[in-house]
């Protein structure tokens, strides 16, 4: 390990990593005593039942009859989930076999008619995946890469080597990502749905006959899918779908559903032995205590069952608050991870309560900020920007979703926290509020007022994201800025430490007429090309600056940064007719600094201000990405970029000294012209660059402006270019047709004043 890393380790880091390392190799010592861990003499001793089946199971088990112990097994759990055992309290899941009619009656008007056809293609065994196609018309080989058609090698997990495109000179077979992704497995939940609702056995024949040849080819620790604990809570948290919904299905013989019950035992083993408390322990350690406190909850039969559920509660209600600013957002500043560590959250605390466990006080008034900020965040059209890293990763999954559309987190939400303006922007009863909160929650959101939120506007300070929009309806503009930290983590010297936020200090995200406009770029892979993805993580794929070719922070590798600046808003005003906000840092690896602030005259255009100073002559670049369904296009000396005539967004460069400004679409290199929606696609999109080279201090206007029909005829002067905290006030004032503005900053300090007044013509 390198040694500057090992520097700023704490005690407790450094000797939870040794513990570690020697507890992977006394394992490896005993490697082989693993690869049979699911026949029945070896586990179902341990088991107790608290049933009228006690007495049956123990006496099978004494006599060494293992079909028999299997049989009393099945019936006990089956009994019990029907609340049909002496057993009290017996645990609940999500779905009880009770409501089975109440369900399917609401599912019959709430899911289309075409919800079955993916079940149908997962009969076939067709998958659909970040972006891939993948058949296994003969049987799933759960360790093969769908792209290069390569099987992972079956070496003791603590052998295998995933990351980077080479490890010793060999080319590994593919990015771990896609045999990750379906190991996964959520598509059982999907053909478990279907047999719930439709009571075709076909359906629990397939996905029972998956777990057994799950089971088959993965022995316990050995092979590609025992390598992270992230991977299996995720895994087991698909299982426990699959084994509910299929536990009353004759396709359940009694030795699968015995093997079903060892495999996610050896899942709960696996994440408590190797929780991510100091290599990622923000959304790995929510998905692997989640799962760790769902399977101790669940299964009272495993002897570690209250240890798991006691020490997942445990550290899930100490670390909410780590998990998430106090504002909402998740410290890791990436709006997929946001969601995924929420919905994890969301899922543990519903299937607490409906056992008896009450959430404390902090994690639901954590939950309720995080949902705000899913309210606050989203765009007009009811998607998120994508900010920061994206997997595609899912805390729960029922069917297809639609990219970046995050709307059935608040539909729980309002049902959770009884909260309308929750309702507002869900816009609708999600399926994931029937499967999760039971057939009543369809009547309760027919009761719950609709209510738009109160704010339009806000700060929010600890994440540092700013939200201008001029009202809450799906047609309005919407203005989204990064004046936060990058990421919790990481190191303002050479120290280097990977996370999920991008060097992206001071972007936007903007949307005019309910569309985005201009997008982040999104992200590509985390095991592809390195040029290609370090690309998307640098600041080039972002609505910001860079100088000489350098982001905010140093990108290190791949996934790592170091040199990150400190970014901290300075000012926010919002005002009836204007809003206004700043942020500034110190980086480029070069001690320069950028401020910039972004004013809005609600309803009529953004006005961007950046002010670099610093010494020496530099090639300085703006970037500015356009959501790939534009048409972009030069229209004398400014860019107009639009949907349909009626939709039109004017960006027009007002600063002093003129600019280079290229379009770039699907070009051959990174920088020129690529967004990434998804994991492991990437599509052509417009990109213009706007290169200056000059010597600091500098700054720049940028006007951008909605337009319905034909491009207005502005003017503009700017007066009192020094902009210091000892020069005078400066002036902009902009003249359209019909209106002239004045807009006045004048410095204070850090912060910076604005007033605005207009004149009609």
């Amino acid at each position: 390990m390198d040694f500057k890393k090992l520097r700023v380790m704490s005690p407790g880091e450094l000797h939870y990593r040794l513990k570690m390392a020697g507890a992977k190799k006394m394992r490896w010592w005993r490697r082989e005593k693993y690869r049979d861990g699911t026949t029945p003499e070896r586990y179902l001793r341990q088991w107790h039942l608290r049933s009228d089946f006690a007495a049956t199971f123990a006496e099978a088990i004494a006599q060494t009859q293992w079909p028999k112990a299997e049989e009393a097994l099945l019936q006990h759990m089956r009994a019990r989930w029907r609340h049909e055992t002496t057993q009290k309290p017996a645990p609940c899941f999500f779905i009880d076999p009770a409501q089975r009619s109440a369900i399917r009656a609401i599912a019959e008007t709430l899911l289309p008619r075409d919800d079955f056809a993916l079940a149908d293609r997962l009969l076939e065994r067709r998958f659909s995946y970040l972006g891939i196609e993948a058949h296994f018309p003969g049987g799933v080989d759960w360790q093969m890469d769908p792209l290069s058609g390569r099987r992972w090698l079956q070496e003791f997990y603590t052998e295998m080597k995933f990351y980077g495109q080479r490890e010793g000179g060999q080319k590994l077979p593919g990015d771990v990502k896609y045999v990750w992704e379906l190991n996964r497995q959520h598509h059982f939940a999907v053909l478990g749905k279907a047999y719930w609702l439709t009571g075709e056995e076909k359906y629990a024949a397939e996905l029972l006959a998956q777990c057994e040849s799950w089971i088959t080819q993965n022995p316990y620790l050995w092979g590609i899918n025992w390598t992270s604990a992230l991977e299996a809570g995720m895994r087991a948290l698909s299982w426990l779908w699959a084994y509910f919904f299929c536990l009353p299905s004759p396709s359940m013989t009694p030795q699968l559903h015995s093997r079903m019950l060892r495999t996610l035992q050896c899942h709960g083993r696996y994440i408590d032995a190797h929780l991510s408390f100091y290599t990622s322990p923000y959304n790995h350690l929510a998905g692997e205590t989640a799962a760790l406190f769902i399977l101790g909850l669940l299964f009272p039969e495993f002897p570690e069952a209250r240890r798991w559920q006691e020490r997942g509660w445990k550290i899930l209600a100490a670390e909410v608050t780590k998990q998430f600013h106090a504002d909402g957002m998740s410290v890791e500043q990436a709006m997929s991870y946001h969601h995924f560590t929420l919905g994890l959250y969301l899922q543990v605390m519903i299937l607490a309560q409906r056992n008896g466990i009450e959430a404390p006080a902090p994690m639901r008034e954590r939950l309720e900020r995080a949902l705000e900020f899913c309210m606050h965040s989203q765009q007009p059209d009811g998607r998120h920007p994508m900010i920061g890293d994206n997997d595609n990763a899912f805390a729960f999954y029922f069917g297809k979703k639609d990219d970046w559309d995050f709307r059935e987190y608040l539909s729980l939400g309002a049902l959770l926290f009884q909260r309308g303006d929750f309702k507002c922007r869900a816009g609708h009863y999600s399926e994931a509020c029937l499967w999760l909160l039971g057939p009543h929650s369809s009547q309760q959101w027919q009761t719950l007022a609709f209510k738009t939120p109160d704010t339009k506007s806000l700060l929010l300070r600890e994440s540092g994201y700013a939200i201008l929009r001029d009202d809450w309806k799906n047609d309005g503009h919407y203005l989204m800025f990064d004046c936060g930290p990058q990421s919790h983590g990481l190191f303002a010297d050479e120290n280097v430490s990977t996370a999920h936020g991008h060097a992206d200090a001071l972007s936007f995200n903007l949307c005019a007429f309910g569309k985005p406009f201009l997008i982040d770029a999104g992200m590509l892979t985390y095991n592809g090309e390195l040029e290609w993805q370090n690309y998307f993580r640098s600041g080039q794929a972002h609505n910001t600056i860079t100088i000489d070719d350098n982001s905010a922070s140093k990108l290190v590798g791949r996934l790592g940064y170091a040199h990150v600046p400190s970014v901290q808003p300075s000012c926010f005003v919002a005002q009836e007719d204007f809003s206004f906000v700043e942020g500034h840092f110190t980086g480029f690896g070069l001690q320069i600094s950028h401020r910039r602030g972004v004013f809005y005259r609600r309803g009529d255009y953004w006005l961007i201000w950046d002010r670099l100073e610093g010494e020496g002559e530099h090639v300085i670049d703006r970037w500015f990405h356009f959501a790939p369904a534009l048409q972009v296009h030069h229209e004398q000396d400014r860019i107009v970029a639009q949907y349909a005539p009626g939709q039109k967004l004017l960006l027009h460069d007002l600063s002093a000294l003129p600019a280079q400004a290229e379009i770039f679409c699907g070009g051959s290199q990174p920088q020129q012209g690529w967004s990434a929606p998804n994991y492991g696609c990437k599509i052509p999109a417009t990109v213009l660059r706007l290169r200056l080279r000059a010597s600091l201090p500098m700054q720049f206007f940028t006007l951008l402006m909605p337009c319905s029909e034909r491009l207005p005829r502005m003017r503009h002067a700017i007066s009192g270019q020094d902009f210091s905290a000892t020069s005078a006030p400066f002036r902009i004032r902009l003249s359209a047709e019909q209106w002239e503005d004045q807009i006045v900053f004048e410095r204070g300090g850090e912060e910076t004043k604005v007033s605005v007044s207009r004149r009609v013509l």
